[in-house]
């Protein structure tokens, strides 16, 4: 039989779980009825498909479509914004940015309410409002993510304003002031919520303090000093902080810290307070400033011979809380209030990382020295015996009360060796990927030694496929050969897999995102079961630290963006999420050509012994395939667009088959 000339798009989900043999069967079949121009993946783990113009999401079970919503053109640009079940979403032709609920497809026109062009937007963890900043005209718009209305949206002189302000004398220069229409409140930094449902902006040598509605509650000078002062007319550093227990926030600006009065704007403390750093921290026993690195190009950033200089600082008073200053050798890279009070820290020198634990209540350090790391710190876990870091050139674990190192015999790295580290209960397995070596730590003994001495791919190709499997057999591959060596670091399977690799760099690409995200996300859960292992878990007395690591894996973005502190919001967030993370991968996936089929493959490989548990044809049965694959919840969602030429529709039913043809 011959096709029509208008030959329809299907839409199929694949469930990556369930194991089959051959070609894989669709778990459903979505006939959408038009072509798919591309395949999304959502932060609520639900498929977005675009179709021309319109955009629509499927529930990633059964397929059954949870809304469509049409737009004046199709999309250039879909933007998370994480912790939140909302995307921006951008027009190719009017370029107009629009809010987009992912549970039920509603929007709000971003450009057409907002006016002028879209410099910013800011989501505020404590009332959950997003807060879009425009230039040219400047405007101010802020949305109720929690209702998806408007809240308010108006120029940013705030034309609507009271007739007075409650600002009282200061002799710091805080005078009253009843806001003009030739003040522009631009945005210094971003906004804060001022704890009763409105907001407080720095900008254009101002202090402004807003309700709900937008109408201005006091309007007052930034603070001053009689020589020099905070105000500079460019100045990126200006930080506002809330202080969450108190009648006041904190604004931060030109090396000096100053208290304001949420209900006034007057001046909290009777001085500045001088500061060495660039972000502050509410300890809940004083304020912390802190020398934050930042690296704004591969190499430069914070400086290899800078050092931080810390102090408590009493947030009632705004004094020195300790007798002297401490001192770290570098900037601050990562920090975690402990439930004892007191703060970790790792410290950044472009070079190495350095850990320290301070007692803030005696102004202390734990340790004589900080503790030099072996590389960069990606994540860490404090304990009440152990500390346990994962670092890019391999693992940490120290005694936590005296710093004594435990991997002492650990190997050393290059400085320029690519390391990947893979957890597995009381073992870690550090892969050399420079060097082609594995190595396996007892973390409970402290041995390491080296149990792959030079794995090796056809064609040279580099390492892009990792994982230990729970028999403690390891997987290696690159992108078209696995090979499986035992726990004693013996060849166990050599799998090479014959692929030209023309046309389908759209597969490889995606193949590798998708390697590099789980191998990612299996390392975090890893580390965390090692843990528990090492008696590092969520023991007693340590529940905060709990509740925030389990944020961290189950939704890290809530932790990211302070979220996770409202809990309302963090709930709602979660109940719209559609399936939560799963991390079992039995396999992995390699496109591979059959010489005897003549035909591509997109086979998912059992890592385990290299048998092939199911195909997708590639060239057979279409043209330029759109698909995505959710890591997170173990499905591949694929669109084909069928060739004219062949009707034998892999993942559909004959009756749809014959429906079409």
């Amino acid at each position: 039989m011959k096709t029509k000339n208008l030959v329809p798009v299907a839409f199929v989900l694949l469930s990556l779980t369930l194991q089959a043999q051959n070609v894989k069967q669709a778990t459903w079949f979505a006939a959408l009825g038009g072509a798919i121009g591309n395949v999304y993946n959502s932060q609520l783990n639900v498929p977005l498909v675009q179709i021309g113009s319109s955009l629509t999401a499927l529930e990633p079970t059964t397929g059954a479509v949870l809304w469509k919503s049409q737009f004046g053109s199709s999309l250039s640009k879909i933007e998370p914004i994480e912790g939140t079940p909302f995307s921006l979403v951008q027009e190719s032709i009017s370029s107009e940015t629009l809010l987009l609920n992912l549970s039920d497809g509603k929007t709000i026109n971003i450009s057409k309410l907002i006016k002028g062009k879209i410099d910013s937007y800011y989501v505020i963890p404590e009332s959950y409002d997003l807060v879009f900043y425009s230039k040219n005209p400047d405007f101010f718009l802020v949305v109720d993510l929690m209702a998806f209305a408007v809240r308010w949206n108006l120029k940013a002189d705030f034309s609507n304003k009271p007739e007075s302000t409650t600002a009282k004398l200061s002799k710091f220069g805080l005078l009253p002031s009843s806001p003009t229409k030739d003040v522009i409140v631009i945005m210094e930094c971003p906004p804060i919520s001022n704890r009763s449902g409105g907001l407080i902006f720095a900008g254009s040598g101002k202090l402004t303090n807003v309700d709900g509605t937008g109408k201005i509650i006091w309007q007052v000078d930034q603070p001053k000093k009689k020589k020099g002062g905070m105000i500079k007319t460019v100045d990126n550093q200006t930080e506002l902080l809330v202080d969450e227990n108190s009648d006041q926030f904190y604004i931060l600006k030109s090396k000096n810290m100053m208290a304001v009065k949420t209900s006034d704007g007057s001046n909290a403390w009777p001085d500045f307070y001088e500061v060495k750093g660039n972000h502050i921290v509410d300890t809940g026993g004083g304020l912390m400033p802190l020398s934050i690195y930042h690296e704004t190009a591969p190499g430069q950033g914070g400086g290899m011979f800078n050092k931080s200089k810390l102090n408590l600082v009493d947030a009632t008073s705004g004094k020195a809380i300790w007798s002297a200053e401490l001192e770290l050798k570098g900037f601050v890279d990562k920090y975690r209030m402990l439930d004892d009070h007191t703060m970790a820290v790792v410290t950044f020198n472009e070079t190495n990382s350095r850990f320290q634990i301070i007692d803030l209540a005696q102004g202390k350090f734990r340790f004589a020295e900080e503790i030099q790391l072996k590389g960069r710190v990606i994540d860490f876990l404090v304990g009440s015996d152990k500390i346990l870091f994962a670092t890019s050139k391999g693992l940490d674990l120290f005694e936590a009360a005296t710093g004594k190192d435990l991997l002492a015999k650990m190997q050393k790295f290059d400085n320029d060796a690519d390391i990947l580290s893979v957890y597995r209960g009381a073992m870690a397995y550090n892969i050399d990927a420079k060097n082609r070596k594995v190595y396996r730590t007892d973390l409970t003994k402290g041995v390491s030694n080296e149990i792959i001495k030079n794995y090796k791919f056809q064609v040279n190709e580099p390492l892009s496929k990792y994982d230990v499997l729970e028999n403690g057999n390891i997987f290696l591959a690159s992108a078209h050969h696995m090979q499986v060596y035992s726990p004693a670091g013996e060849l166990v399977k050599d799998v090479p897999f014959d692929y030209s690799g023309k046309g389908w760099d759209k597969y490889n690409k995606a193949m590798a995102v998708a390697d590099k995200v789980t191998n990612t996300l299996d390392m975090a859960m890893s580390l965390a079961g090692s843990a528990v292992i090492l008696g590092l878990g969520a023991m007693e007395g340590r529940s905060d630290e709990a509740k925030q690591d389990s944020y961290d894996l189950v939704a890290p973005e809530l932790a990211i963006h302070q979220i996770a502190k409202n809990q309302k919001a963090s709930d709602y967030y979660l109940s719209l999420r559609r399936m939560k993370k799963d991390i079992s991968t039995p396999g992995s996936f390699f496109v591979r050509r059959n010489k005897e089929a003549k035909a591509d493959y997109l086979s998912y490989v059992a890592k385990a012994d290299g048998v092939i548990l199911f195909d997708i044809p590639l060239a057979a049965d279409s043209d330029d395939p759109e698909f995505t694959i959710d890591e997170a919840t173990g499905f591949l969602y694929y669109a084909p667009r069928y060739n004219k030429s062949n009707v034998d529709w892999v993942f559909a039913s004959d009756k749809e088959k014959s429906s079409r043809t």
